[in-house]
């Protein structure tokens, strides 16, 4: 009964945090007057602090410590509910959470890849100020996964393949570690 309530409870802050992110990216300078907003903040900004102090978490301008903070949240949710409070156990979530969010960028950009070849294949929207736009954000993107392998100059299209093939790679080689790993931490004692 106390860890059902308590997921429920890890739950519910879980959902104020993601409120409170959204709110700050939607509303502007004036939501400190707000009750509402005053209640979120009061609330879950001792939590978030703690993540904001990792200097790990902040990326140039960008801050990570939200997504930390809900990662950590989902994490000892997964423990209590399957009864398992061992560090190996967090450790191994931790990382598969993580991979989790990369492996969808990882995804989203194999879709993006694989969609401009085939406008590439056919000529479709090929002198759109969008699709320059486009190959402006994927060109150097693709360049980059390339060079980890050859530093070869290779077609757009080739580009693009070769770019895709090489996600899909790393994509499969970075789960099955991610197994291999999990299978170990089940046999840690700690």
């Amino acid at each position: 009964m106390i860890v059902e309530t308590l997921i429920l409870f890890l739950n519910a802050y879980r959902i104020l945090i993601l409120i409170r992110i959204i709110l700050s990216w939607l509303v502007s300078s004036g939501i400190n007057t707000n009750v509402f907003f005053k209640f979120i903040y009061s609330a879950t900004e001792p939590f978030l602090s703690v993540f904001r102090r990792v200097r790990f978490f902040r990326l140039g301008m960008y801050d990570f410590s939200p997504i930390a903070a809900l990662i950590t949240l989902t994490i000892v949710e997964r423990m209590l509910s399957h009864g398992d409070y061992k560090l190996s156990t967090f450790i191994v979530l931790f990382i598969i959470e993580v991979w989790g969010i990369f492996r969808s960028i990882f995804i989203a950009l194999i879709f993006f890849f694989a969609l401009r070849l085939i406008f590439l294949l056919f000529s479709l929207f090929d002198d759109t100020d969008f699709m320059r736009g486009v190959d402006s954000l994927l060109i150097p993107l693709s360049v980059k996964i390339n060079n980890i392998v050859t530093d070869k100059t290779m077609s757009y299209t080739l580009n693009l393949i070769v770019a895709d093939a090489l996600l899909m790679a790393f994509i499969i080689i970075f789960e099955q570690a991610i197994f291999a790993i999990s299978i170990l931490a089940f046999y840690l004692p700690f």
